[in-house]
C-alpha cells in the first residue's frame, strides 16, 4: 500500500495522547513506567494512611475546577461513580512522588495566585486586597517542555523552578555575566509565574559563568592596586638612592622591570605575560620629571639631569700645570736626599746593601702606591669569593625543573628570603619522600631477584599465563626513581646556585604516579609475598657498610646548599630549625655501623669450606627443569647434588614434576585439551611419555639464557620429556653425586593413594646406593629409617637438636630466609649440616658461605661454582677503619664548607669589617639591582682613602673613578 506523503507543520503544538483508562498497576499521575519507586498511602506508617488519598483527590478536583489540570490527568477515568477519593481507595492508587509534587497544596496555592493575578490585570482586584499581582504573557503561561535557559527539551530530565530564591538567584547571575537575552526573558515576570523548567547542567553553567566572572573582576581589581603600588615603591627607591651623596645613579630600564616582576610576584600577582618596558619607562618618567632615558645599544639607561652635568663638567676638569709643578717637587726632594747619602765603597758589599741605598723619602713616596696594589688584591680575592650566576647551567637547571627558559621567567632567593613558596616547599617535600620511598622500593625489589622466578610462577598459576612480569615491574621501578632523582639532582643545583625553586605541574603529576606506585607496589608485595622483607634485611648484612658510605657521602654534597640558605637566614629560628634538622640526620648516619651485624666481618682465618652446590631440579637455566638434559648440565657445571620432586603415575610409575599439573612445563594442551586441569598422577606413565617437556623452554624462556645457547643445545631442549624417577636416579649414581628429592603424595582416589612411599623406596633401593640419597619425606619417616637405615634423613624444619638426633636427622633443607650463623654452627656441632634453598645471587652465596651453610640448592649452578671467595669479607678492625674514615673525612669536609660560607656571606677577615644587608624597606630592590653605576668625585678623599669600600650601599657594584 502507497504511502501518503504529508507536510509537516514544525510549529504546531502536539497534544500528548491521553489514556482512556486507568492502570492501577502505574502511577495514577502519568501512567509511565520509570526507575522511580511508587508511593501507595495505605502501605503508610502514619496513623491515617488514607489522609493521602483525601488530599490528592481534592487538589485534583480544585485544580481541575481552575483549569489548570493538565490534559494527561482527567478526572473521568479516576472517577467510577463513587467520587475519586473512593476510587482511588478501592484500588489502593500509587503515584510518583515527584509527580504527587506536582499537585500538592502548594502547587494549587500558586495556581490560585495566578488566577488572581491573571483577574487583576484586567481591573479586577477589588475583592482581593494586599494580593501582588505578576504581569507576565498569556504565551508564557502556557506549560512548555524546553529549557528556560537552552530553548532545548533533550532526553535528560527538566526541573521546575519552585521557589523565589532560584528566580532571585538568577536574574543576579544574569545581570553578573550580562546576558541580555537572558533578562529578556525574566522580564516576562517571575520564573515560578512562568513555570520554567530548566537542565540542571544550565543552571550550574550559568552559576558558575557568574561566578568567574566575579572572581576575574576581582583579580583584575587587586592587580592593577598591586602595580601601582609596586610602581609608587620603584619610584621611592629611585629617590633614595637618588639622595645619596657622592654618587651620580644610572639605572638600566631592563633591571627595574626585572625588579618590578620580582615585586609583583612576591605580592602574590602571578604575571601571565612579560612586563611591558616601555609602559614601566613612561610610567616612571611621569612620576620623576628629573629622570631623563638614553639608549644606548639594546639597553635603555635612567639618568637625572643635574647628576649628567655634573658629571661631565667634573670629568672634563684637568689641570696640567699644577700637576707637573707637584711631580717637580717630588723629584727634588729625592734627588737631595740621594746626594746626601756619604757611603763609601770598601771592598765588599755587604747583606741588605740594595734596600739600604734607597732613600727613606723615596720608600715613603712608594708606599701609597704599594697600597693601592694590596688594596687591589683584597678587590679580586672578593671577587673570586662572589656568586655569579652561569647563566647557560642555570637556564638549564630551571628550564629542566620548572620549564623557566627564560631569564627572567625566575628569581634569586634574596638574602633572609626562603628559597621557595609554601607551595613549593611542600612540593620539594613531597619529592624528597617519593625519593625515599622509591629508593626503598627499587632496593627492595632489587634485592628480591632471587626469587623472580617464584614471583613469575605464582602469576602463571594466578593469571594462566607466563610472563616476566617481574623484570616489568623492576624497569618500572628503575625508571621511575631515575626520574626522581634527576629532578631531586635539578633542585639541588638550583638551591646550591641561589635560585628560587619552581617545579612544572607535569613534574608534580610525574612525583605523584611515583609515589602511588612505590607506595602502592609495596604494600601489595608486602601482603603477598611478606618473606622478602626477611631477604631485603639479610642483603643489609653485605650492602650495609656500602650504603653507609653512600649516603654519608650524599650528607657531605648536601652540605654547600644548606649552608648557603643557612648563612643567608635572617631570623634565628629558622637557622636553628634548618640546622637540626640536617644534625638530626647525620649524627644517626654517623652511629648506625654501630648496631651493625654482618657473618662476612669477622677474623681472618674463620671462613668455613666453599658450600656444596645441589642443582634445583637440575640447571633450570641451561635446560628444561627436571629433564635429563638439566641434570646433566648441573652434573656438567660441577654440581655435588641434584634436586628434584617425584610424583607417582596413575600406574604406579615415579616420575619427575613438580607442579600438580602439567599445564605449565608441558605440551597437555595440545595433546590432550581436556585434561590440563587434572592432577599429573592421574595420568599413566604411556599418557606422559606422549608429552613434550622442553618446547615450553624455549617459548617463555623463564630466565632469559635461551640466547646463550648454542643451537645443538636448543635442538636437545625442544625434544626433552617427562624422566622417571629410575632415569634421574641412574644419573646420579653413574656420576656419584647426592640426590635429594621431595615425595608429593597422590589424590584420595589414586591406586597408589597409601602404597606411593613403599613403591618410591623400592626404585631408590633398585637404582643408587641409599647412602646418597636425601630423604626428605616427613610421612612414615621411622618405617622407612628401619626399613632402610643408610638413607640421609632429612627435615624441612628446624627443632630442637634432641628432637632432630631421636628423629635420625642428619641434615636440615631450610629456606634461605632463615639464616643464622649462630644457629648454623650449634647444628654443626652436632654433626648436623645445613642445606639452604633456593639460593641463585653471588651475594647471597657469600652470605651463606660466611654464615657457615655446608650446601645451597641453587637455580644458577653454573654461575656460583665460578665464585672462589666471597664477594664481601673484612675483619673487625678494617670495617672500623673504614667507618672512622668516612665518618671523619665527611665531618671535616662539611665543617669546611660551613666555614667557607660563613666568610663569603659575613665577609673576609681583612677586608676592614663584616658585610651588613640592609634592613629598610626598599632593601630588595637595592640586592636585585645589579647594574647601577656611580661616578664620584675624581679627587681623592680623605675619606675615601681610610674607607676603600662604603657599607652604606654593599649590594650595588660601583664603578669609582679614584
Amino acid at each position: 500500500m502507497a504511502k501518503k506523503f504529508q507536510l509537516v507543520d514544525t510549529f504546531e503544538r502536539r497534544t500528548p495522547t491521553t489514556p482512556t483508562e486507568t492502570n492501577w498497576k502505574l502511577c495514577l499521575v502519568c501512567q509511565e513506567e520509570t526507575s522511580e519507586s511508587l508511593v501507595c498511602p495505605v502501605l503508610s506508617k502514619r496513623r491515617d494512611p488514607g489522609s493521602g488519598y483525601t488530599t490528592m483527590a481534592a487538589n485534583l478536583v480544585k485544580l481541575d475546577e481552575l483549569g489548570k489540570l493538565p490534559r494527561t490527568v482527567q478526572l473521568q477515568r479516576l472517577d467510577e461513580g463513587q467520587g475519586v477519593e473512593a476510587t482511588m481507595v478501592a484500588h489502593q492508587a500509587k503515584w510518583h512522588k515527584t509527580c504527587m509534587l506536582k499537585y500538592n497544596n502548594t502547587m494549587l496555592r500558586r495556581a490560585e495566585k495566578r488566577l488572581i493575578a491573571s483577574s487583576s490585570a484586567f481591573g479586577s482586584t477589588d475583592n482581593v486586597p494586599g494580593k501582588r499581582a505578576r504581569t507576565h504573557s498569556s504565551e508564557a503561561t502556557t506549560s512548555d517542555t524546553s529549557c528556560f535557559f537552552c530553548g532545548k527539551s533533550g532526553t535528560e530530565t527538566l526541573h521546575e523552578v519552585a521557589t523565589f530564591q532560584v528566580d532571585t538567584r538568577v536574574r543576579k547571575c544574569a545581570a553578573q555575566v550580562g546576558d541580555n537575552e537572558l533578562m529578556a526573558r525574566l522580564s516576562m515576570g517571575d520564573m515560578v509565574a512562568l513555570e520554567a523548567k530548566y537542565h540542571s547542567k544550565c543552571l550550574l553553567a550559568l552559576y558558575y559563568r557568574a561566578k568567574t566572572t566575579v572572581e576575574a573582576e576581582q583579580k583584575t581589581d587587586h592587580e592593577g592596586v598591586m602595580s601601582r603600588i609596586v610602581l609608587a615603591e620603584l619610584v621611592l627607591y629611585i629617590e633614595e638612592t637618588h639622595l645619596e651623596e657622592g654618587t651620580a645613579p644610572v639605572f638600566r630600564l631592563a633591571d627595574l622591570a626585572k625588579l618590578y616582576t620580582t615585586r609583583m610576584e612576591q605580592l602574590g600577582v602571578a604575571l601571565c605575560k612579560k612586563v611591558n618596558s616601555t609602559r614601566l619607562k613612561e610610567r616612571l618618567l611621569a612620576q620623576l620629571p628629573g629622570l631623563r632615558s638614553q639608549s644606548k645599544g639594546r639597553d635603555v639607561l635612567l639618568a637625572f639631569d643635574e647628576d649628567i652635568g655634573e658629571a661631565l663638567g667634573k670629568a672634563c676638569e684637568q689641570d696640567c700645570d699644577t700637576e707637573a709643578v707637584h711631580l717637580a717637587r717630588a723629584a727634588q726632594i729625592v734627588r737631595r736626599y740621594m746626594f746626601e747619602d756619604t757611603g763609601r765603597f770598601r771592598g765588599s758589599f755587604p747583606g741588605g746593601c740594595q734596600e739600604d741605598s734607597v732613600p727613606n723619602v723615596l720608600v715613603a713616596m712608594c708606599l701609597p702606591v704599594t697600597r693601592l696594589k694590596l688594596g687591589k688584591l683584597k678587590v679580586v680575592r672578593r671577587q673570586l669569593l662572589q656568586r655569579y650566576e652561569h647563566q647557560p647551567f642555570v637556564s638549564c637547571l630551571a628550564g629542566l625543573y620548572g620549564c623557566q627558559w627564560r631569564r627572567y621567567q625566575r628569581a634569586r632567593a634574596q638574602p633572609g628570603e626562603c628559597c621557595c613558596s609554601k607551595v613549593e616547599c611542600g612540593s620539594f617535600g613531597l619529592l624528597i619522600l617519593t625519593f625515599f620511598l622509591s629508593f626503598l622500593f627499587l632496593y627492595f625489589w632489587s634485592e628480591a631477584q632471587n626469587d623472580y622466578f617464584d614471583f613469575d610462577w605464582f602469576n602463571f598459576g594466578t593469571l594462566g599465563f607466563w610472563f616476566p612480569w617481574s623484570l616489568v615491574l623492576l624497569v618500572i621501578a628503575a625508571a621511575l626513581f631515575t626520574y626522581i632523582a634527576l629532578l631531586l639532582v635539578l633542585a639541588v643545583c638550583l638551591l646550591s646556585e641561589g635560585q628560587r625553586l619552581y617545579l612544572h605541574w607535569s613534574h608534580k603529576t610525574g612525583i605523584v604516579v611515583a609515589l602511588v606506585f612505590s607506595v602502592t607496589a609495596t604494600a601489595i608485595l608486602s601482603d603477598l609475598w611478606s618473606k622478602e622483607w626477611k631477604t631485603l634485611l639479610l642483603s643489609l648484612q653485605v650492602t650495609a657498610p656500602f650504603l653507609h658510605v653512600a649516603a654519608v657521602s650524599l650528607m657531605a654534597i648536601l652540605s654547600w646548599p644548606i649552608a648557603l640558605h643557612f648563612f643567608r637566614m635572617n631570623k634565628k629560628v629558622r637557622q636553628v630549625a634548618a640546622l637540626a634538622l640536617y644534625l638530626s640526620v647525620l649524627f644517626p648516619l654517623y652511629l648506625v655501623p654501630l648496631g651493625m651485624y654482618s657473618p662476612c666481618i669477622k677474623e681472618a682465618g674463620t671462613l668455613g669450606p666453599t658450600p656444596t652446590l645441589i642443582g634445583h631440579r637440575g640447571a633450570p637455566m641451561l635446560a628444561p627443569e627436571n629433564t635429563m638434559m638439566s641434570f646433566e648440565k648441573a652434573v656438567e657445571a660441577g654440581g655435588e647434588g641434584l634436586e628434584t620432586d617425584v610424583t607417582i603415575s596413575y600406574d604406579g610409575v615415579p616420575f619427575l614434576m613438580h607442579d600438580s599439573t602439567l599445564k605449565r612445563t608441558t605440551n597437555i594442551a595440545e595433546v590432550f585439551q581436556n585434561r590440563t586441569h587434572l592432577d599429573a598422577s592421574m595420568f599413566t606413565w604411556a599418557e606422559l611419555q606422549q608429552l613434550n617437556a622442553g618446547s615450553w623452554f624455549l617459548l617463555r624462556d623463564p630466565f632469559g639464557t635461551v640466547s646463550s645457547l648454542s643451537e645443538l643445545d636448543c635442538s636437545r631442549a625442544q625434544n626433552q620429556s617427562i624422566p622417571s624417577l629410575a632415569q634421574f636416579l641412574e644419573v646420579a649414581a653413574r656420576s656419584g653425586r647426592l640426590v635429594l628429592f621431595d615425595l608429593h603424595r597422590p589424590p584420595y582416589g589414586h591406586p597408589f593413594h597409601q602404597s606411593y612411599i613403599n613403591t618410591t623406596l623400592q626404585v631408590v633401593q633398585a637404582h643408587i646406593n641409599s647412602s646418597k640419597v636425601l630423604w626428605l619425606p616427613s610421612e612414615d619417616r621411622e618405617q622407612v629409617h628401619a626399613v632402610d637405615p643408610e638413607l640421609q634423613q632429612t627435615s624441612g624444619e628446624k627443632a630442637s637438636i634432641h628432637e632432630l638426633t631421636v628423629g635420625h636427622i642428619t641434615r636440615l633443607n631450610l629456606h634461605y630466609s632463615t639464616m643464622s650463623q649462630q644457629q648454623f654452627s650449634k647444628y654443626q656441632s652436632v654433626n648436623i649440616s645445613t642445606n639452604l634453598y633456593v639460593i641463585s645471587q653471588p651475594w647471597l652465596y657469600t652470605l651463606a658461605w660466611c654464615a657457615g651453610a655446608q650446601s645451597v640448592t641453587t637455580n644458577s649452578i653454573h654461575i656460583l661454582s665460578s665464585i672462589t671467595k666471597p664477594l664481601f669479607l673484612m675483619t673487625q678492625e678494617e670495617y672500623s677503619l673504614m667507618w672512622i674514615l668516612t665518618d671523619a673525612v665527611s665531618a671535616l669536609l662539611i665543617t669546611a664548607v660551613f666555614i667557607f660560607h660563613w666568610w663569603r656571606e659575613r665577609g673576609l677577615p681583612w677586608s676592614g669589617g663584616r658585610q651588613t644587608h640592609e634592613n629598610g624597606p626598599y632593601s630588595k630592590f637595592r640586592t636585585e639591582l645589579s647594574d647601577v653605576w656611580s661616578i664620584s668625585s675624581v679627587s681623592v678623599r680623605p675619606d675615601l682613602r681610610s674607607a676603600p669600600s662604603s657599607p652604606s650601599n654593599p649590594h650595588l657594584p660601583t664603578i669609582t673613578e679614584e
